[in-house]
Order: C-alpha cells, then structure tokens, then sequence
C-alpha cells in the first residue's frame, strides 16, 4: 500500500511540473517546436531595435541562439538606397583595435625624395587610386596607405579598402575587408560612378573618411585586427546635387582639428568651380560655404586649422568658356569671417596641378610640382607659334616640375624657400606607336606626375611629407617620403 501510494505521488508531482514548464508530461525536458524553429533559422526574438548597443558587455548580449555574430545593423539593410549586394559571410565585425607605439621614421636624409617600393604578390606593386584624383591617407602608427574603397575588390561579397602595409620604404599592396555598416559596390560617388572619392585620414587616429562629389553620404572606417570597421552617416540635404553634379578632378582639403572637408576647384561643362562647399564629417552636415569665388580648377588646398584659415594655390581661373588663365598666385581664406586675401608673386611662377601641405607646428606651407600649360612657353608665343602648340592633348611643350618649396609665415610675411631643386621629368613619349601626341613617360624616381594632380600629407609625428600620385596612361601611382626637419 506504501509502495503504491509512493509511486502515485511521484506521479502527481510529474504531472505538476511539466504544467508549470508550459508543456505537457511526454515532452517534458525536451524543445518546443517555436524553439527548434527559432533555433533552426538562426533567429532571434529581438527586433532590430531591441538589440543591444556595440560596447553591451557579455552578460547583457542577449541568449545564446541570438541573432548570429556576423549580422550587424549595417549588413541588415543597403545604406546606398538600393541593393546592397551579396550578405557579409566573413567573421563578425571586430572592435576597433587601439593605436600601437609610432615606429621609427623612415631613413630619409633631410631634403631628399624616396620612394616607396610597393609588392603585390612577389611583383613590382602600384598605387590603385581613385581614378578622377590621387586622394590618399597614412596611418603612421600602423604605416597603412590607404588608397580606395572597393575599386577592384576580388570578392565583391565584401567591400575592402585598397591599401599598402609598409615595412620602412617597401609596401606589400593588399585588400583590407570592410564590415559593418559601410557602402556597396556601384555606389554612386558622382555622374553614376564609384571612382570620383575622396578619402581622407586623420593622422592622430588613424581612422579614415570616404565620401564623393555628390555623394550625400560620410563613411567612417576604423581599423580592426583584420580590416575595417565600418559607419556611415546620411547627409540629411545634399546642396550640391544638380548644381555641380557633372563636374570632375574636384580639389579638396582636409581639417582634422574640426573634422572638416573643405572641396574647392573642379573642371565644369562651362565654367570651373565658383563655390567652396564645406562637409562636417562628424554630423553629415554640407552646406555652400563661401560662394561668387572665382571659377577654379587644378588649384591645391591646405588647411591651418590652429589660425582657421584656407589656402589655394595657383590652378586655372575662369570666367567664361574658353576664357581662363593660370595663376601665379594664392589665396588666403579666413574661415571664421569668410574672408579672403590675395598673395601674387610666388616665385615658382604660374602653375596647375601642384601639391601642397601644411606643418602647424612650425607655421609652415609646402608646395610641390605642377605643371605650366603650353600657353605660357616661349616657343609658344610670337605670331606663329608650332602648331602643336594649340593641341590639348599634346605635352610637347608643358612645362613640368618637381621641385619642392616651403613658405614659413612670420608677422604675416611669407618667406619663401626652394627645398628640392628641379630635375628631368622625365621624357616624352606617344601612348601609341605612330600617335602624334606625346606625353610624359615619368621620372619614377623622384615625384612626377604629369599633368595629374598629385596629393602632399604632412605627418607632424616624424616631421615628413608624404607625396603621392599617377602619370595616367603610364603609371598608376607612387608614393615618396620627403625629410623635412
């Protein structure tokens, strides 16, 4: 009677237990089928806007049968408004990593051009910049070029940075993946294109900024243990849009004090560039900054944030169609007012095309290279000049330079001094055989770069330049150090 009364108990208990679980005594202990579906399709119960913020520690991350690792926001939804492309099947997005020690600096002797030797698997490497300029950045704590966003991506299932991982002057040249929330192939950078892109470091970070012409989009990457952490930010009204949307070889600077993009000179369908736009990188906020400038094109720009001021350097003025000249000249913009003032007279003459920078620490302007158009070559000038003199192709007589000047300001005085003097450019060759029009076939030892704007960095932890740029048709990019201590 005992034993009877015993096993009822048990019995009653059982039956108890299963009702408390929501389940019933033959599946007691085992899945529900919501459960096992759940489980099945890797899902979570949590809607997009219930998930926990990136820095969530473990215990608050949710269950473990939770949305799957390498989902993020970003990946879940196209940023471009359109189809994203293919899903990220790579490892989840990593934490950015934090910045190493600065290595050494390269052994450069001061006042001397070295050039950067680039691999790509075991071969003579190259720079893959945007095509429409030669927009790039330095992390020197890393020593990581970054060169474009996803412009000749193998595996276009993941978006990837173009960039050069150096070891003192020798790069290996490789594609770092891009995860998170970052845009995808086919983005329209410009004119329905992907190759008009600005790119831009912050040296103290090591983080770099991509956006375009008219794209109205700000994408922040951050360097993870293995490739980039992406974010991107919508520009809520882009004002540019249709008004400049066709112009290309934009000039840009960069403010990394305020975080600022200031984009100045391009080549229009009638006239250049008459307005200076301004981007917050931080809020995606783009707004006319100063307008009625004149007309600019192959101008170069560089920021002292410490005085908030703009410099642009020479470049091609115009008013008109086929009216334009090439200056000899800069312009200071007073960013706080708006203002600006006109400096003539620089002693390397009338140029396009040159690279230039700013030390802040020492008050000090750099300017590099260019070219000089065929109009302002004697041979060039009197009743009848040559022929060829009047071909917009030919570079039979452009003028081109490689010498590298500083202009240290003082009491509000420039005073200007030649550090590298000019050597062979190199020398002038037809693309094709038989071709009538010839073109630089450059000097790759120091930087020349045709009629290409080149892009000049200062790098205030080890007092260098870094120069980069392309000779098209010929080269499709270098990049040297310069010693200027």
């Amino acid at each position: 009677m005992n034993r009877v009364l015993i096993q009822a108990l048990l019995f009653l208990m059982l039956i108890m237990a299963a009702a408390a679980c929501g389940g019933d005594p033959e599946n007691a202990g085992k899945p529900s089928e919501r459960d096992a579906s759940r489980n099945d399709a890797g899902l979570s119960d949590l809607a997009a806007g219930d998930l926990e913020p990136a820095d969530a520690s473990p215990a608050d991350a949710g269950p473990p049968d939770s949305a799957p690792a390498d989902v993020s926001p970003g990946d879940a939804q196209p940023v471009d408004g359109g189809d994203a492309g293919p899903p990220d099947s790579g490892p989840p997005p990593e934490q950015p990593e934090p910045l190493p020690p600065l290595p050494a600096p390269p052994p450069v002797k001061p006042g001397e051009y070295m050039r950067i030797e680039l691999m790509r698997q075991g071969k003579e490497g190259y720079a893959m910049f945007p095509i429409d300029n030669s927009y790039f950045t330095w992390d020197p704590y890393r020593q990581i070029i970054g060169m474009s966003y996803n412009m000749k991506s193998v595996n276009l299932n993941v978006p990837t940075m173009d960039i050069a991982v150096l070891n003192g002057l020798k790069g290996e040249v490789m594609e770092a993946p891009a995860r998170g929330q970052v845009l995808p192939p086919g983005t329209n950078f410009c004119n329905d294109e992907e190759w008009c892109m600005f790119p831009g470091g912050d040296p103290e970070t090591g983080d770099i900024y991509i956006t375009g012409s008219v794209l109205p989009k700000v994408m922040k990457l951050q360097r993870t243990a293995t490739g980039y952490l992406g974010t991107v930010m919508d520009v809520k009204s882009d004002p540019r849009i249709g008004k400049v949307s066709s112009y290309i070889s934009w000039s840009v600077a960069w403010d990394w004090k305020n975080k600022f993009m200031y984009q100045y000179g391009a080549l229009g369908p009638r006239v250049n560039s008459k307005v200076m736009w301004r981007i917050d990188l931080q809020k995606a906020e783009i707004i006319p900054f100063i307008s009625d400038l004149p007309g600019m094109y192959e101008n170069c720009m560089a920021v002292d944030a410490n005085k908030n001021r703009l410099f642009s350097i020479g470049g091609t003025w115009s008013e008109k169609e086929e009216q334009s000249d090439t200056l000899d000249s800069m312009e200071i913009f007073d960013l706080s007012t708006q203002k600006r003032e006109t400096v003539t007279g620089l002693p390397f003459g009338r140029r396009n095309a040159m690279s230039c920078a700013f030390d802040a620490k020492r008050n000090r302007l750099f300017v590099m290279g260019g070219y000089t158009p065929a109009a302002y070559n004697p041979k060039c000038a009197g009743a009848s000049p040559p022929a060829m003199c009047a071909n917009r192709i030919t570079q039979e007589f452009v003028t081109f330079h490689n010498d590298l000047w500083m202009a240290e300001l003082e009491n509000g005085a420039f005073k200007w001094t030649k550090l590298i003097d000019q050597t062979p450019a190199g020398e002038l060759k037809p693309i094709r055989d038989g071709d009538k029009e010839l073109r630089l076939h450059a000097n790759r030892s120091v930087p020349n770069f045709g009629m290409s704007p080149g892009s000049m960095l200062y790098i205030p932890q080890h007092d260098y330049l870094m120069i980069g740029g392309k000779v098209p048709a010929f080269d499709l990019g270098t990049f040297y150090y310069v010693n200027v201590k």
